[in-house]
C-alpha cells in the first residue's frame, strides 16, 4: 500500500467519526431486536444452572485443576473485570503479582508488560489460544494499548517459561485472554460510560445457544481528550466468538477487530500537535476438536492475524519544517495439531506439531527521502511432547520437551520440569518448576537495515520454588513463591556497530506472596505483593523499568443487597529509566481506584467510579504524564 492511498486513511477519520458512531447504535439495536427472534425460532430450550468448574487450560495444554499443577497461574474473571468496571485489560493486569504494567501516558499509548523481570517481547499473548504478537515491533511483541475487555470470560496468566508448549516469545511466560462462549437462552448487555477527559465509551454485547450453536458478539466505541491537549484517542473494537456441537465434535471461531487512531507526543516531556498513530489488527481462530477413541482426542487450530500501523508527523508550523509518515504491516499464520491420550487416571500424555509463517514489511518517509522495508518471509515448525503424571492422588508431575526448527537459526531444544505435592490434609500445596526457553529474533531485527540475520536466539534458564496454604475451609489462602531467571545472547543494541547484536545478559530473582481472606459471604479481600531484583550482566546495572516493589490490595464488597464497592490500591516503586545515568528514575506512586454501584433493578445498574482518588502526580514512564484524579458514571 503506498503512503498516498494511506493518507486517504488519515483524512477520513474525522468525516466518518459519526458514521460509525451511528453504526454502532444501530448494530446495538438490531442485535437486540433480531438475537432474541432467533432464539424463539428454534427448538425450545430446557432451561438449566451452568456452573462451570475451576480449571486452567494455559499452563498444559489441558484442563487442570489448579491445586494440581505447579505452575505459578493467576486467573481473572469476567465477574472481576465487571467489579473494577474496567474498560481495557491492562486495567485488570495491574492486579497480578510479578507482572509490571507501564504505559507512556494517556489512553491508547503504548503499553507493555514485564513478567518477573523479562522483557515485554517474551511474554507471549494469545486470544483463545491463537498468538497476537505484532511481527513489525521491533522485538515482536504485544502493544496491550487497544486492547479492551469487550466479550472476554477469563484470563490466564502463567509466569515462567512456556516454551516447551508454546515455542519462541514464552520465554516470560503466558496471557492467554478468553472470549465468551454463548449458553442458554439468548441475553443482552449494553453500557454507557462518561467522565473526565470527555471520555465516551459505548458498548453492548449479546450471547446464547441452541442445541447445536453457540454465539457471543461484543463490540465497543470509546472516544477521549486524553491527558492533554494533544491526546486525542479513540478505539472501534469487535469480538465474536461462534461454536458449533454435534454429538461428540465440536468447531469454534473467534474474530476480533481493533481499529484506533491516537495523538503521540515526540518523545519524552515533548508535545507534538500534528503526529498521529493508526492502527488495524485482525484475528481470524478456526479450532476444531473431536475424540478419536474413549482416550484419544485430537484438536486442530488454525488461525491468521493482521495488524498495520501508521504514523504521520505532520509539519507544526512556518519554522519547523521536519515531517514524517511511516507504515509498519505484519502478519502471522499459524496452525496447530494436538493430540492427548489419556492413560487411566493417572497419566496424561500430549504431543503436537505447529507451523507458523511470520510476514512484515514497512516503509518511512520523511523530507530527507524514502527508506523502505522490503516483504520479508520467515517460518518455523515445532514439535512438543508433554506427560502428566498424578500419582497417589497427592504428587503431580509434568514433563515436557519440544524442538522447535526454524528457517533462519535451525534447531533449539528446550525442556521442562514440574512437581506439585499437595498434603490435603492440611490444605498445603509444595510446588517447583525448571525449564528452558528460547526467543527467535523478529523480522525487523533480522532484516532491517540496522539488522543481522545471522543473529541467534536468545535463551534462558529458569526455576521457581513455593508453597500454597488454605486455612478455615479456603476463606483464608496464602501463597509464596521465590523465582530465579537467567537468559542470555539477549539480543540488543550494539552502539559500535549501530546494529542489533546477541551481546546481553541479565539476571532476575524475587519473591511474590499472595493472599485472599474471605471473612464472609459478601466480602473478598485480596493482596499480593512482589519484591525483584535485576541485573544486566554487562553493566552491572539494574534493568530498566523494573520497580524492586509493588504490591496490591483489592476489597470487594456487596453490602445492603443492591450496592456494591470495589477498592483497588496499586502500590509502583521506583526503577530505573535508563541504562546508564542511575540519576533519572521513575518516582514511586501508589494510585486508588473505587467502584460505587447500586442495582436499581434486576437488569439495570448504575455506577460511579473514580481513578486516581488522591490526586498523586505520577508518570508510569519518565516524561509521560498519566491522568489526574478521574471521574466516571454509568
Amino acid at each position: 500500500m503506498s503512503l498516498v492511498s494511506r493518507k486517504h486513511r488519515f483524512s477520513s477519520r474525522k468525516e466518518d467519526l459519526q458514521m460509525r458512531r451511528l453504526v454502532i447504535v444501530a448494530l446495538m439495536v438490531g442485535i437486540a431486536i433480531f438475537m432474541p427472534l432467533i432464539g424463539l425460532a428454534k427448538e425450545e430450550m430446557k432451561e438449566e444452572v451452568v456452573k462451570l468448574e475451576k480449571v486452567v487450560v494455559t499452563a498444559t495444554r489441558t484442563e487442570e485443576n489448579p491445586e494440581e499443577i505447579a505452575t505459578s497461574v493467576t486467573v481473572i474473571t469476567e465477574e472481576d473485570i465487571e467489579n473494577m468496571k474496567a474498560t481495557t485489560v491492562l486495567e485488570v493486569l495491574r492486579c497480578v503479582p510479578g507482572l509490571d504494567v507501564l504505559k507512556t501516558g494517556g489512553p491508547g499509548r503504548l503499553t507493555s508488560v514485564y513478567l518477573r523481570g523479562a522483557k515485554s517481547e517474551h511474554t507471549l499473548v494469545m486470544i483463545d489460544g491463537f498468538e497476537v504478537s505484532d511481527p513489525m515491533l521491533f522485538g515482536r511483541g504485544f502493544d496491550f494499548a487497544n486492547l479492551t475487555v469487550d466479550n472476554i470470560e477469563r484470563i490466564e496468566i502463567v509466569r515462567g517459561p512456556q516454551s516447551t508448549l508454546y515455542g519462541s516469545d514464552a520465554i516470560g511466560g503466558v496471557i492467554n485472554i478468553m472470549t465468551k462462549k454463548g449458553i442458554g437462552k439468548p441475553t443482552f448487555h449494553t453500557t454507557y460510560e462518561g467522565g473526565a477527559m470527555n471520555t465516551h465509551r459505548e458498548s453492548g454485547q449479546v450471547s446464547g445457544s441452541t442445541k447445536y450453536i453457540s454465539y457471543s458478539l461484543g463490540l465497543s466505541r470509546m472516544d477521549t481528550n486524553g491527558v492533554a491537549a494533544h491526546d486525542d484517542y479513540e478505539n472501534t473494537t469487535v469480538s465474536t466468538k461462534l461454536g458449533f456441537a454435534y454429538k461428540d465434535m465440536n468447531l469454534d471461531f473467534t474474530f476480533r477487530t481493533a481499529n484506533s487512531r491516537v495523538h503521540l507526543d515526540d518523545g519524552a516531556f515533548v508535545d507534538d500537535p500534528n503526529y498521529v498513530k493508526e492502527a488495524e489488527s485482525y484475528l481470524y481462530g478456526l479450532q476444531f476438536r473431536q475424540p478419536i477413541t474413549d482416550f484419544w482426542e485430537h484438536q486442530i487450530k488454525g488461525s491468521i492475524f493482521t495488524i498495520d500501523r501508521d504514523y504521520e508527523d505532520k509539519i507544526n508550523d512556518s519554522t519547523d519544517l521536519d515531517w514524517s509518515k511511516s507504515w509498519y504491516d505484519g502478519i502471522i499464520r499459524k496452525i496447530d495439531w494436538q493430540h492427548t491420550v489419556n492413560v487411566g487416571e493417572i497419566d496424561t500424555i500430549v504431543a503436537g506439531f505447529e507451523f507458523e509463517e511470520e510476514n512484515g514489511r514497512s516503509c518511512y518517509q520523511d523530507r530527507f527521502g524514502r527508506s523502505p522495508f522490503e516483504e520479508r518471509t520467515v517460518n518455523n515448525k515445532g514439535y512438543y511432547l508433554q506427560n502428566q503424571l498424578r500419582l497417589f492422588d497427592s504428587l503431580f508431575t509434568t514433563f515436557g520437551f519440544r524442538y522447535d526448527d526454524h528457517q533462519r537459526f535451525g534447531g533449539d531444544p528446550n525442556f521442562k520440569v514440574a512437581l506439585a505435592y499437595l498434603i490435603k490434609k492440611t490444605h498445603t500445596k509444595i510446588k517447583g518448576t525448571y525449564g528452558t526457553g528460547f526467543k527467535a529474533p523478529s523480522l525487523y531485527q533480522l532484516y532491517s537495515p540496522y539488522g543481522d540475520p545471522g543473529l541467534a536466539p536468545e535463551d534462558s534458564e529458569s526455576w521457581d520454588v513455593g508453597f500454597e496454604q488454605g486455612f478455615l475451609d479456603g476463606k483464608i489462602h496464602f501463597g509464596l513463591t521465590y523465582f530465579h531467571n537467567h537468559y542470555k545472547n539477549l539480543i540488543e543494541w550494539d552502539f559500535a556497530t549501530w546494529k542489533y547484536s546477541n551481546i546481553g545478559g541479565a539476571k532476575t530473582e524475587g519473591l511474590e506472596l499472595e493472599t485472599s481472606v474471605n471473612p464472609m459471604k459478601d466480602l473478598m479481600i485480596t493482596a499480593n505483593y512482589t519484591w525483584i531484583d535485576t541485573k544486566d550482566e554487562d553493566t552491572g546495572l539494574p534493568l530498566c523499568r523494573r520497580p524492586r516493589n509493588k504490591f496490591n490490595v483489592n476489597t470487594d464488597y456487596r453490602f445492603l443487597e443492591k450496592f456494591h464497592a470495589n477498592l483497588d490500591i496499586n502500590y509502583f516503586g521506583s526503577r530505573w529509566e535508563t541504562p546508564t545515568d542511575p540519576s533519572r528514575k521513575g518516582e514511586t506512586y501508589c494510585k486508588v481506584d473505587l467502584v460505587l454501584s447500586y442495582d436499581v433493578h434486576k437488569n439495570f445498574q448504575i455506577f460511579l467510579k473514580g481513578e486516581n482518588l488522591f490526586d498523586n502526580d505520577y508518570q508510569e514512564v519518565r516524561g509521560y504524564d498519566s491522568p489526574d484524579a478521574s471521574f466516571y458514571g454509568g
